[in-house]
């Protein structure tokens, strides 16, 4: 009796720890079976998913923003001149380029000789200005903004200017200038620059062979050619 008594109390105790061990299994795979079935509902595992499409694809450089638009006219002593030059080569037509900057966001400019001077000179003496030859400087109006520069360029036939601006001066001859301009009643801007020698015209010749006269016979030969 007493050992059926251990028995039954051990059948007991071994019956106990199975149903725990499988009512944890079961537990474990019903856990399992719902995390399945959202990861069904989902159409895919849990959690954050890549970025695809579109709005992952890199747009490179950042569209540029709107350039202000002019609401009058600029005020003169707002404006400033920024020459930019190059080195170019003596003996014809040279553009001289200006940029122009404002302080308003944007503003209309009536670029004319009353409006803008430029100069060219060497050592300090004034070898071409504007205002001996006012058509140099085409009138036109133009946006100056304060975020990006306004190119104008001013036309220099590369010769001295005279009164009259005449086309009979010299060339100006290659060496080191400096280019000062502003708008009337602004503190100027200057740049360095220099002229270079003119490129060489190459000169060919072109040699036409002469053709060959053929000999003529004489007759005593012509008598010996038939013998």
């Amino acid at each position: 009796m007493v050992l059926g008594t251990v028995f039954a109390v051990i059948f007991a105790v071994a019956h106990l720890l199975g149903g725990g061990g499988g009512g944890g299994g079961a537990a474990t795979q019903t856990a399992a079976d719902l995390g399945k079935a959202k990861q069904t509902a989902n159409g895919g595992p849990l959690g954050p998913r890549p970025v695809s499409g579109p709005s992952a694809t890199a747009t490179g450089t950042p569209p540029a923003s709107a350039l202000a638009v002019p609401d009058g006219p600029c005020s003169l002593d707002d404006i400033t001149v920024t020459p930019v030059m190059g080195d170019v080569a003596a003996g014809s037509a040279i553009s001289l380029v200006l940029q122009l900057s404002g302080v308003q966001p944007a503003c209309n400019f009536k670029v004319s000789s009353h409006t803008l001077v430029a100069k060219v000179t060497h050592w300090g003496q004034t070898v071409w200005s504007s205002q001996q030859c006012t058509a140099a400087i085409p009138k036109q109006t133009v946006v100056v903004r304060s975020a990006q520069p306004t190119t104008v360029q001013v036309s220099w036939s590369g010769r001295r200017s005279d009164d009259t601006c005449s086309r009979s001066t010299s060339w100006a001859p290659p060496t080191s200038y400096r280019l000062i301009a502003s708008v009337v009643g602004s503190e100027p801007g200057q740049t360095a620059f220099k002229l270079t020698m003119p490129p060489q015209a190459v000169v060919t010749t072109t040699v036409h062979p002469k053709p060959h006269k053929a000999k003529r016979q004489t007759p005593t030969a012509t008598a010996n050619a038939g013998r």
